[in-house]
């Protein structure tokens, strides 16, 4: 006989804690044998206990990820642009997305490129071109504004980051006009 005061088998074969008591269900295994149901039935219920668990965990979190993405910006050299998060505090973690706007090196409008969060990189006289240059960018936050420094850039102002050719042909200089600069922080 079943233990209706633990659970109830409803007509779909699932298995839910009785309302009318203030009991709960222990465990699924001790529901099944309660309810007599079958092996089939069994692995419903477990995957039901599953799915109670992660909601009960999104209802009540203990620690929340809480995050916010930033509008597509700008790429322009030696600025610090400051945006606005409204996250609970700070954010300890950062991604940098470049998201290509007009074909370049390859890419296609809507192509997205992970790129080095806190890192410049320094290209000396005669690596690359006949001039030293600084790219790429610094991301930080306090507790109410995310915040993106980008660096002086290619000496013409035009190229901020240095990226792999989509068909792995080379390297390229991204042209700034041609790419937005999104970042994810969160806590």
């Amino acid at each position: 006989m079943a233990d209706t005061r633990i659970a109830q088998t409803i007509p779909d074969g699932l298995i839910k804690a009785d309302p009318k008591t203030a009991g709960y269900l222990q465990s699924i295994e001790d529901a099944i044998k309660s309810a007599g149901t079958t092996a089939s039935n069994a692995a419903t219920a477990a995957s039901v206990t599953a799915l109670d668990a992660r909601v009960t965990a999104l209802e009540n979190p203990s620690n929340p990820v809480t995050t916010f993405t930033t509008p597509d910006q700008t790429i322009t050299v030696s600025t610090l642009l400051t945006i606005p998060h409204g996250l609970s505090a700070t954010p300890t973690f950062f991604m940098s997305f470049l998201v290509c706007q007009t074909t370049d090196g390859a890419y296609s409008p809507g192509d997205t490129l992970v790129v080095a969060n806190s890192t410049t990189f320094y290209c000396p006289a005669g690596l690359a071109t006949t001039a030293a240059y600084t790219l790429g960018h610094t991301v930080y936050a306090d507790a109410t504004n995310v915040y993106i420094a980008y660096a002086p850039g290619f000496t013409t102002s035009t190229s901020q980051y240095l990226a792999v050719k989509k068909d792995a042909t080379g390297v390229f200089l991204t042209t700034n006009s041609k790419w937005l600069l999104r970042v994810i922080a969160s806590l």
